[in-house]
């Protein structure tokens, strides 16, 4: 799927006209200045509103999350950049709209090692018209788990929460540096044929991939299916979408949570 500036626009997937016309007076530095001083994350949105938007409202609904229904989602990008072919260091495919790093690297040209659990976005067009349709787009071809334009957000800011999860499990559990390159590694193998069916059918194509992309899709789809769309906070608590989710999937999930 390519990023293409003529999908068609609407205003089913969360985005209503208020929210939009908010998103162009947004100030991305001062923006930036708070969610370093808020959240300790170092975020460079290239004065793109749309992102910087999106992620914010990201940050303060785990926030709610977390304080509000005690949710493990408190843990937070270190870093979010946005990334282009002229600046990334390693190929990436084009069907790669975001990722987050497992481990402290050097990703950008320009700029020196990322901690583990960093974000990093595709450059998209600074619209967010373009990104509630184009996150529609992704929901309609079942390529993921929600409609909502917040979706390709949230999913790669939780796989910065799996990682911190999982991190969190293997220093209680005092796990051997090589038991966890197992562990890790055993999550990144394809799920079996009739699993990844299930999952397929479920979820979506993305969330049958194998379990690094199951869990964030997850936890995209309830929290976006909690997100009172006027107030942009939290309508219920998202545990409450999670428990009409097939038994399989909440299975899978109570484990990953602890």
């Amino acid at each position: 799927m390519k990023l293409q500036n003529n999908c068609a626009i609407s205003f089913k997937s969360g985005l209503t006209p208020a929210l939009e016309k908010s998103f162009k007076t947004l100030n991305v530095s001062a923006l930036e200045k708070r969610m370093a001083k808020e959240y300790g994350i170092d975020a460079k949105f290239n004065g793109n509103k749309a992102v910087g938007g999106c992620f914010n409202y990201v940050a303060e609904l785990c926030s709610e999350a977390s304080e509000r229904y005690k949710l493990p989602f408190n843990y937070v990008p270190p870093s979010i950049r946005l990334y282009s072919s002229k600046n990334i260091l390693n190929e990436v495919s084009e069907d790669t709209y975001g990722f987050c790093i497992p481990e402290k690297q050097k990703v950008l040209d320009g700029e020196g090692l990322f901690e583990t659990g960093s974000v990093f976005l595709r450059e998209f067009p600074d619209d967010v018209k373009f990104i509630d349709s184009f996150q529609e787009l992704r929901r309609n071809t079942n390529h993921s788990s929600t409609s909502h334009f917040l979706g390709l957000f949230f999913h790669e800011w939780f796989h910065n929460v799996h990682l911190n999860l999982l991190f969190d499990r293997f220093n209680k559990n005092k796990i051997s540096q090589i038991d966890q390159v197992r562990i890790l590694d055993k999550k990144m193998q394809p799920f079996n044929i009739i699993y990844r069916f299930a999952v397929k059918h479920s979820l979506s194509d993305y969330a049958s991939t194998n379990e690094f992309e199951l869990f964030p899709e997850i936890l995209s789809k309830i929290m976006t299916e909690s997100i009172n769309e006027n107030t942009m906070t939290l309508k219920n608590n998202p545990m409450d979408v999670f428990k009409t989710l097939p038994k399989f999937i909440q299975k899978y999930m109570n484990k990953e949570l602890g």
